[in-house]
C-alpha cells in the first residue's frame, strides 16, 4: 500500500510538471505566431504605406521650391528697393526681419514630419507673407519705385509665385490627407506601427489656416479704379 500510494504521489506531480512544462512551451509558441501574423500584415501593406509617403514628401518638396523661389524673389526685390529713404522704416525692416527668421526655421521633408516644427514653418512663411505685402503697398505710394521697371517684373513674378504657392499646397494637402487615411485601414494600420509611421500634418488643417491674402501686386490698376 505504501509502495503504491507513493506510486501514483510520484506520478501526478510527473504529469503535473508535463502539463506545466506544455503549458510554458505554448505561451511562447502562441506569441510567436501573434509576431508572425503581425509582420506578415505589416509586410504585405509596408509597400501602400511607403508609396503613400513618398508621394507626400514629393508634394512637400514642390511646396518648398516654391516657397524657396518666393525667397529669391524677396532677395531680388529687397535688393532693387536698397538705399530708398521712404522705405527705410517698419515695412522694410518687418520685411528683413521675417526673412531672418525664417532662415533658421527647419524647412526639410524630414524636419517637418514634425508637427511643431510643421506649424513654425506655416508661421515664419505667414509672417514673410504679411511683410512682404506691408512693403509692397508701400512701395506703390512711391511713384519713382512704383513705375520702377525692375519692381514691375518683381509684381508679376511674386503674383505667379503666390499662384503657384497656393496650387502645391493644396495638392500636398491631398496627398497628405490620402496618406493618413491610408493609415487608419487595415492592415495599413499595422505597417503604422512597427514601422513608425506618422500621420502627417496639413496646411489646411494648421491653426492658421485662416483665409489667405496673397501680396497685393496691382496697385496702379486698383488706384486707377479709385479715382474715376
Amino acid at each position: 500500500m505504501i509502495k503504491e500510494y507513493y506510486f501514483v504521489k510520484s506520478w501526478r506531480r510527473r504529469r503535473d510538471v508535463q502539463a506545466e512544462t506544455h503549458g510554458g512551451e505554448m505561451k511562447p509558441t502562441a506569441i510567436a505566431f501573434r509576431l508572425f501574423l503581425t509582420l506578415l500584415l505589416s509586410s504585405c501593406s509596408l509597400p501602400v504605406a511607403r508609396d503613400h509617403d513618398a508621394q507626400v514628401n514629393a508634394a512637400l518638396m514642390d511646396v518648398l521650391e516654391q516657397y524657396q523661389y518666393r525667397a529669391n524673389l524677396v532677395s531680388k526685390l529687397l535688393a532693387a528697393v536698397h538705399g530708398a529713404a521712404n522705405l527705410a522704416g517698419p515695412p522694410l525692416a518687418a520685411l528683413v526681419a521675417a526673412r531672418s527668421q525664417l532662415a533658421v526655421v527647419p524647412a526639410t521633408p524630414g524636419e517637418l514630419d514634425n508637427p511643431v516644427a510643421f506649424e513654425r514653418f506655416e508661421v515664419g512663411q505667414r509672417q514673410l507673407e504679411d511683410a512682404l505685402s506691408g512693403l509692397l503697398i508701400s512701395i506703390d505710394d512711391d511713384r519713382r519705385l512704383a513705375a520702377d521697371p525692375t519692381i514691375c517684373r518683381l509684381r508679376a513674378q511674386f503674383a505667379n509665385a503666390e499662384s503657384r504657392i497656393a496650387t502645391e499646397r493644396d495638392q500636398y494637402d491631398q496627398a497628405a490627407k490620402q496618406y493618413n487615411a491610408a493609415l487608419d485601414r487595415f492592415p495599413d494600420n499595422f505597417a503604422a506601427r512597427v514601422f513608425g509611421y506618422q500621420k502627417r500634418s496639413t496646411f489646411d488643417g494648421s491653426a492658421l489656416a485662416l483665409p489667405r491674402h496673397p501680396p497685393r501686386v496691382d496697385f496702379g490698376s486698383l488706384r486707377g479704379s479709385l479715382r474715376v
